[in-house]
This record gives structure tokens, C-alpha cells and sequence, in this order.
């Protein structure tokens, strides 16, 4: 752990757990001693897909994302020590180096990434991708320029400025408004003009 690069913390009951470039660490910060280290180099119960972990997000039902820099995003249970892979192959990310993963209210998962910012759905799978088109400033992230505030916003840094929103602005449902044909007209072929039907 010496020569890792420490990008995030997460604290929970179990301790505090350390996103590094040499997998996931888990502290216990009193008396300042690594419990246990998850990686793909290790074997049995601290074994995870990835190496390279920049970001870990804990969900309510306690189910850890987390954001790899080569192998996509992470499905994690720390208990059942079951895990799940989402890459650009299986899922349709836009990028398998994923920089962080914030929750929305929706059951999003909002992911940066090295290329275009990603928004999972954790109940049906489905990816949505957003790029500079679509108003970002770069396609571009950054590895460590993220956050999430206590009303939901999103900050995201890219390599040309940041960006900031609200997710709920993505599900905002419209207005049902009937359809109601309010005049018909047909064109009469002799006088080549307009005829009112009702």
C-alpha cells in the first residue's frame, strides 16, 4: 500500500475502505491497521475483478460500485463476496475506465468516465450515454473532480471545466395533454382550394 495511490474513502460500520491502484483496503481507522485488501491479484474471499479502483459507492441494500480504471464498473457485495462486471462489451458503457458512481433518487448510477459521462440503471440494465454534443464541456473526465451535495447535485470536473446538475431534472414526467382534432379540412381538387369538413 505504500507505493498506491489513495483516490477515495468510504466509511460504514465495517470500517473505513480506501479506493487505491492496488484494489480496495479496509482500515480500521482506531487502531490504524488494514483489515483486508480485495483485488484480481488475490485469491478466495479478497479476490474482486479489478485492480485499479478509483471510486466506491455503497448502495442502501449494501451492495458496493465500484469505478475501475480498465474494467468498468464493479458490482460488489462485500458479504456474499459475489461480483458483477459492466464494460463497454457486456453493458454498452462508453468507456471501461470509470471514474466515480453516484446514486440518484431514480435508481441511477451516474458514472464519468475517460470518455462521455454514463448513467446506468441498476433495475433494468440500460445505459445512457451523454457527450460534448449533448453539452458536456470535454467527452473527458477527470479521475479525482467529482461530488454529489446533500439535494442530489452532481459535480463533474472534465479536462475543459466542470459541469453541474440535478438528476431529477432527467425524469421530470410532462404533462399528459389529450389530442383533440379541432378542425379538418380537404383540399378540393376542381377550385384547388380548402374545404372546412366541421
Amino acid at each position: 500500500m505504500k507505493q498506491s495511490s489513495i483516490y477515495a474513502f468510504h466509511l460504514n460500520q465495517k470500517g473505513l475502505w480506501l479506493s487505491t491502484s492496488s484494489g480496495v483496503y479496509l482500515l480500521d481507522f482506531a487502531q490504524e491497521k488494514i483489515l483486508a485488501r480485495y483485488s484480481d491479484t488475490q485469491l478466495g474471499e479478497f479476490y474482486i475483478p479489478g485492480n485499479h479502483i478509483a471510486h466506491i459507492h455503497e448502495d442502501k441494500e449494501g451492495v458496493f460500485w465500484l469505478a475501475s480504471k480498465g474494467q468498468g464498473l464493479i458490482r460488489w457485495n462485500p458479504d456474499t463476496k459475489k461480483s458483477k462486471h459492466f464494460t463497454r462489451k457486456n453493458t454498452g458503457l462508453s468507456d471501461n475506465i470509470i471514474y466515480a458512481v453516484y446514486e440518484d433518487d431514480f435508481g441511477n448510477l451516474w458514472l464519468p468516465s475517460n470518455y462521455g459521462l454514463n448513467c446506468l440503471n441498476k433495475a433494468s440494465n440500460q445505459v445512457s450515454q451523454y457527450f460534448k454534443d449533448d453539452g458536456l464541456t470535454n467527452n473527458e473526465f477527470n479521475t479525482i473532480s467529482h461530488h454529489q451535495d446533500k439535494n442530489g447535485n452532481l459535480y463533474f470536473g472534465t479536462i475543459d471545466g466542470m459541469i453541474t446538475f440535478n438528476p431529477k431534472d432527467f425524469n421530470q414526467k410532462s404533462e399528459a395533454i389529450p389530442f383533440i382534432i379541432t378542425k379538418v379540412n380537404r383540399i378540393d381538387q376542381q377550385t384547388d382550394s380548402l374545404i372546412n369538413m366541421f
